[in-house]
């Protein structure tokens, strides 16, 4: 296992270096190439998942370095590491609270503050928290769709700082989606609950069009996509499988020419109650 020091303020996923560490536990199968013949979209994801192509990047991701937050000088590329999940909300005054996020802080801190941080230092620990909330209160395809937007968006608009510091460099957005498995239902059920079944079709994020359009109409060269906890059942004759989704997805965006999808909002359903 790898560590990295986590702060008093900070779960394991803060620190970007843990984000890309996680990500290196991915074998290829498990990831999607968009367009699936892209050779340059496999040697983004081998830059990032491969230990040794990984050496070559240089972290420039604190506070006092100039953005973004890593960059490879042999490879000419340089990358954005952003959080996106489907617990975000709008609070008082317009304030975006994440109450998740909150919960994993106050579970970190107890962790550290009773000796389990210190007593495993060879383990990176995380934490999975709970809010106790109803689940449209904890998470929904609206929060998800809006957390995207706004993190996407918001370094969108600095591409152009990017490529001051790092001028003909191509851009990588990493996007770790945090997010839980949705589907289109077909049927509304009256009540949504565990072990609860109804007919739809797996929310496929990456042709998501409300997700999409602001990728491939953006000036960035690649997006690794980056979800590793959608998870979906399906009732077949021979009992229940899980979905086969992707955990990771790498884009290709100049050469981004699949149909994508409209999904209607409001039969959106998280597979996680």
């Amino acid at each position: 296992a790898k560590l990295s020091f986590i702060g008093e303020e900070m779960d394991t996923f803060d620190n970007e270096v843990n984000i890309i560490l996680d990500f290196q536990h991915l074998k290829s199968e498990e990831v999607l190439l968009l367009p699936e013949n892209s050779k340059v979209a496999e040697n983004v994801f081998l830059s990032l998942n491969d230990e040794v192509e990984w050496a070559k990047w240089t972290n420039s991701s604190a506070k006092s370095s100039l953005p973004p937050d890593f960059y490879c000088d042999t490879k000419k590329m340089m990358m954005e590491v952003m959080r996106v999940d489907d617990h975000e909300q709008i609070g008082k005054k317009g304030v975006v609270v994440n109450p998740t996020r909150v919960r994993e802080t106050e579970l970190m801190r107890e962790l550290k503050e009773k000796g389990v941080l210190s007593a495993f230092p060879n383990v990176t620990p995380i934490v999975l928290a709970n809010t106790n909330l109803p689940t449209e209160q904890d998470h929904s395809y609206k929060m998800y769709m809006a957390s995207f937007t706004r993190i996407i968006g918001k370094h969108l608009k600095k591409i152009s700082d990017y490529k001051k510091n790092h001028p003909y460099y191509k851009t990588i957005f990493f996007v770790f989606d945090e997010s839980s498995a949705y589907f289109e239902s077909l049927n509304m059920p009256s009540k949504i609950q565990e072990g609860s079944i109804c007919e739809g079709k797996p929310h496929l994020w990456f042709l998501d069009e409300n997700f999409i359009k602001p990728i491939i109409t953006s000036e960035v060269d690649y997006v690794v996509w980056y979800a590793p906890y959608k998870y979906c059942k399906t009732l077949t004759v021979g009992g229940q499988r899980n979905v086969d989704l992707p955990r990771a997805v790498v884009i290709d965006r100049k050469n981004f020419n699949i149909e994508t999808i409209r999904y209607c909002t409001d039969k959106m359903i998280s597979a996680e109650i």
